[in-house]
């Protein structure tokens, strides 16, 4: 019989568990489904969105919801994209969702960029700014004000919304606006020839592809790209080794063109001259994209340096169309060539020529520190071959002030992303401490709330059931009811009593009422600061501090037993009753949470007036509290 109940004891419990597997199975795949079906990227047919963007929770449909309405409308599918937009809006009004109908006109925004209408983006952005919570996610709205900020070519806000929307994205995992942003600050930091910068971001972008996610291949050769430029070429050959499979199957012509380029930079570097040369054979200098030019002709004259030097000169002249047009993006190795073909033949490059390839690159050397450092170094060196050593040394001067200040601005964009950071983290976290402080406090009034309603129907029942017993009871004659005669002559006492003691209250009410107030009037007549009388006010003062129904705290004995002490410090005689308590119970030796348990006050408020008193008496913090009735014993 045991055996028997055991057994179907265990069939209860397997089929609860299973039951709850099945469940959460029901309640959770249509969530998982965005994540894992690959065919949601394909999907057109609104009825199908609908379906699994209906199971997903407030917070988490919104964002991805409203970009597939926004796909469906950039693939012609108006019908679909309607009917999906009715469902998003009447679902947020029916939530009262003030994040739904944020990310509502950031989709708005991106509508009327792809318009061209500027000025509706900005006026779609300002609301969604005011109706997003602060902390909710702000990554589609840093993403439009980007682009805003990149259509209206001012390049430092743009920057902005890149950092904050890598600081936020970052915040709610979002992968897709991870990508986004790191990949747009490694293209803003290369542009602008800050490579170990970019370098950062690109592999930040590079790391958001994991559990068997391919990293797109052009990703990959960008970064092998700038670990060369940076001089590691030890690392760029592990990473190309660690991704070599991808880089393999590369198919578009660009990506293969950068990875060939890469390829011969790596060979020349770790002087593998033949494997380059056989490379440089391959890719004549035709085809090469404009993109390449520079990269390709860096390891060109590298190559020309190590096998025919005396050519570099010709070569120079050859290639100045590709140096004249991205003068500003010359790099650190190509300049030092460019140094030697002017040091071996001093009219392969005149200072005319340097100077009408910066005017016409008039736009990219604003604000370029670097470039600017490199033009006038070239310069320098220029002049210094034809012996103009006084405009030499003036265009050195210049490029070691502009290379100061590009090494300082690296160090400036290391500093301001450590503080947008913290800025961040703090604003965050002080909103979500006052969420957390509301939540609590609605918590605890909830809480009293129940308390009391529980205390209620205790009393309630407490007098029902006496009530119940009393009238359940059998009833007694007065007659013969002795108890009640034999305690009638206590009852009689004991109300006698609280009469009396009601009588005793309000004496004492009046004497605490005289006293304040004959203390005020001696304090009036006391003009002259006589002692004897100032000595009858002090006690009439703490005799009206006493409360009717309550004894003299110790604090208040003993100002009027150490009367003396005060006498020793007049100055303590300007403070308030609290103060002086205060002064007389430390140097009574006793604590500040002693002190401040004595008197119901804060150990902060004590450590206040005790640095007050040591400020009146102008005694510093070296002196302990009981050394001072040395001064009155």
């Amino acid at each position: 019989m045991i055996s028997q109940f055991l057994s179907n004891k265990k069939k209860i419990l397997l089929f609860i568990t299973g039951g709850i597997v099945l469940l959460s199975i029901f309640i959770f795949w249509p969530i998982n489904a965005i994540r894992d079906d690959k065919k949601w990227h394909t999907m057109t047919h609104a009825d199908s969105i609908i379906s699994i963007v209906d199971a997903m929770p407030k917070g988490e449909y919104e964002s991805v919801a409203f970009a597939k309405q926004d796909e469906l409308l950039i693939l012609d599918k108006e019908t679909e994209s309607q009917q999906l937009m009715s469902y998003l809006v009447n679902r947020i009004e029916s939530e009262n969702n003030d994040y739904g109908r944020g990310i509502h006109a950031i989709n708005l925004g991106f509508a009327s960029l792809r318009r061209k209408d500027l000025d509706s983006v900005l006026f779609f952005a300002n609301m969604a700014e005011k109706l997003i919570p602060i902390d909710s996610s702000h990554c589609n709205f840093f993403q439009l004000m980007y682009l805003l900020y990149q259509e209206n070519g001012d390049v430092a806000k743009a920057k902005l919304c890149m950092a904050n929307g890598l600081l936020s994205s970052e915040k709610e995992g979002d992968i897709p606006h991870i990508r986004f942003f790191a990949n747009a600050l490694g293209e803003y930091y290369s542009n602008r020839l800050l490579a170990g910068i970019a370098l950062k971001y690109f592999v930040k972008t590079y790391d958001t592809y994991t559990n068997g996610e391919s990293p797109p291949s052009t990703l990959l050769a960008t970064i092998i790209s700038i670990k060369i430029k940076e001089g590691d070429f030890l690392g760029a050959q592990a990473f190309w080794k660690a991704n070599e499979e991808l880089l393999r199957n590369a198919k578009d012509a660009y990506t293969r063109q950068r990875l060939l380029i890469n390829k011969i930079a790596l060979n020349i570097n770790l002087e593998r001259w033949d494997e380059s040369a056989a490379l440089f054979s391959s890719l004549p200098d035709s085809i090469i994209l404009e993109d390449f030019h520079l990269e390709y002709l860096t390891n060109k004259l590298l190559q020309l340096k190590q096998v025919e030097p005396s050519d570099l000169p010709e070569a120079i002249h050859h290639f100045s169309p590709w140096l004249s047009h991205n003068y500003s993006k010359i790099t650190n190795p190509l300049k030092m060539v460019i140094v030697d073909a002017i040091k071996i033949d001093p009219s392969s490059l005149s200072a005319d020529s340097l100077n009408s390839w910066k005017e016409q690159n008039r736009a990219q050397f604003a604000n370029n520190d670097f470039a600017n450092a490199n033009h006038y170094e070239l310069i320098s060196v220029v002049y210094d071959r034809n012996d103009d050593s006084r405009k030499a040394y003036e265009c050195l001067s210049k490029s070691r002030y502009y290379l100061a200040k590009y090494e300082m601005l690296k160090d400036s964009i290391r500093s301001e992303d450590a503080l947008a950071s913290k800025e961040f983290d703090e604003i965050l976290s002080k909103h979500l401490a006052d969420d957390s402080t509301l939540i609590n406090k609605t918590k605890r009034e909830n809480q009293h709330f129940y308390v009391t309603i529980v205390l209620l129907c205790l009393f309630f029942c407490v007098v029902f059931l006496m009530w119940y017993r009393r009238s359940s009871l059998p009833g007694v004659p007065k007659q013969s009811s002795v108890a009640q005669q034999y305690h009638s002559p206590k009852l009689q006492n004991l109300l006698d009593e609280s009469e009396l003691h009601t009588r005793v209250l309000q004496v004492s009410g009046i004497l605490k009422e005289k006293s304040l107030e004959l203390s005020k009037k001696l304090g009036k007549i006391n003009k002259r600061g006589a002692p004897d009388i100032e000595a009858i006010r002090k006690e009439l003062e703490i005799l009206g501090s006493i409360g009717p129904s309550t004894l003299p705290q110790f604090s208040d004995i003993r100002m009027k037993e150490k009367f003396d002490v005060i006498q020793a410090f007049p100055q303590i005689k300007t403070m308030n009753n609290t103060e002086k308590k205060i002064f007389l119970l430390s140097i009574d030796g006793h604590k500040s949470k002693e002190i401040a348990t004595e008197l119901g006050v804060s150990i902060q408020y004590i450590h206040n007036v005790r640095s007050k008193i040591r400020r009146v008496l102008g005694i510093d913090n070296t002196i302990k509290w009981d050394s001072f009735k040395d001064v009155y014993s």
